[in-house]
């Protein structure tokens, strides 16, 4: 069975980026005196943990309310974190000691693997199939999430430095400053900026650039496919499901679907199924609300394990990534072209530089360890 999102990045490429920051520039001549950062999710927050490191002023700006972005974490659902947006961990553990490189807190962060002899089941519709998990190298953190893992140990670093509720309408690189306007009316001048904004926000053009953006950057943001997502997690008195659920078998690359023990090698006697979608097969699901999504999902349980769905069902959350007004989006598709990838990640003008998921490069993208390396890419071009 493959979880994964695509085939993993090369461990040992990441892993080799473990030296310190403040040694990599320590001879820069090239050293901003204040940076702009848009955005407080992974890369944003890492972004601004590096140049702290480095003893550069940097502001965050924030459009929503709180910070995380797509990490977003619900604590009141279960007596354990329940992952909303980011959850798994796609490469080796060792990859949060060099995200959080430099610190001086030992890193220690729970992780769980699966076991090759864990339980999936297969459902085409009419037959059930069962077999093992096998070879999976994805991970739960155990008692925590993403977002607590930069709540411990990035944010302190950032966290005088993001301002809230701060909508960035437009960036203008014309001159030798860059200027940042804001929904409020608000101005704010540095040497760069590292966007690391949602690129459905490009794509819809809610944020606008003086002069426009060069053609093969415009070609990208229009041509690249921003998948869909939903995720679900119900709660139920039982559990009658095993690791993995598979609703469908989905061939043309259009998009992932999976039901999953959301609780697994959690701290807890709960039974909590999570469910993921993005692309083409969440469709359905965006399509439908409230109560009439609750039933849509406990009838297809049910008609996998025979009504065990229903008479076990106590209470469900739901998180539509669409509606998120600064998100709009999952991430970008697992099988983007290479060329559009690339095109999306090169910086503009020594002035603007990008971070983020949808920005890693050729490397991989869509996933948070990626991001996290994204924004140390951004800040090392701003510094050559």
């Amino acid at each position: 069975m493959k979880l994964t999102r695509r085939d993993f990045v090369r461990v040992s490429a990441l892993l080799g980026l473990s030296g310190g920051i403040s040694s990599l520039f320590a001879k820069s001549k090239n050293k901003p005196s204040h940076v702009i950062i848009v955005g407080a999710g992974a890369a944003g927050l890492s972004a601004g943990y590096l140049l702290a490191q480095l003893g550069i002023d940097f502001k965050i700006l924030e459009a929503s309310s709180v910070y995380g972005g797509r990490l977003k974490t619900s604590t009141d659902f279960a007596d354990f974190p329940v992952s909303l947006g980011a959850e798994w961990l796609h490469v080796n553990p060792n990859i949060l000691v060099q995200i959080a490189q430099g610190g001086k807190t030992a890193i220690n962060v729970p992780t769980i693997g699966y076991k090759h002899d864990d339980k999936a089941v297969y459902w085409d519709g009419e037959e059930l199939e069962e077999v093992m998990v096998g070879k999976v190298k994805d991970r739960k953190f155990v008692g925590g999430s993403w977002l607590n893992f930069f709540e411990d140990y990035i944010l302190p670093s950032v966290k005088e430095h993001i301002s809230y509720n701060t909508i960035v309408e437009s960036i203008d690189y014309s001159k030798k400053k860059v200027s940042v306007s804001t929904r409020s009316k608000q101005n704010y001048e540095a040497d760069k900026v590292i966007l690391t904004a949602s690129l459905r926000l490009l794509q819809d053009q809610d944020i606008g650039f003086f002069p426009q953006l060069p053609e093969s950057k415009l070609v990208a943001i229009k041509k690249a496919t921003m998948w869909k997502g939903i995720k679900i997690f119900m709660k139920f008195s039982k559990k009658f499901y095993p690791t993995f659920v598979v609703p469908e078998d989905i061939e043309d690359r259009s998009g992932q679907i999976l039901f999953y023990d959301a609780a697994y090698g959690q701290d807890t006697s709960e039974n909590i199924l999570g469910f993921f979608a993005v692309g083409k097969p969440a469709e359905p699901y965006l399509s439908l609300s409230g109560n009439n999504l609750r039933d849509f999902v406990l009838s297809q349980l049910d008609h996998i394990f025979g009504g065990a769905a229903s008479r076990s069902f106590i209470k469900f959350i739901v998180q539509n990534w669409q509606a998120e007004p600064f998100v709009k989006a999952a991430y970008l598709q697992d099988y983007e072209s290479l060329d559009v990838v690339e095109a999306l990640s090169l910086p503009i003008n020594k002035k603007v530089y990008f971070a983020g998921e949808a920005y890693a490069g050729r490397e991989d993208w869509g996933g948070v360890h990626t991001a996290t390396q994204s924004a140390r890419t951004a800040v090392e071009q701003m510094m050559s």
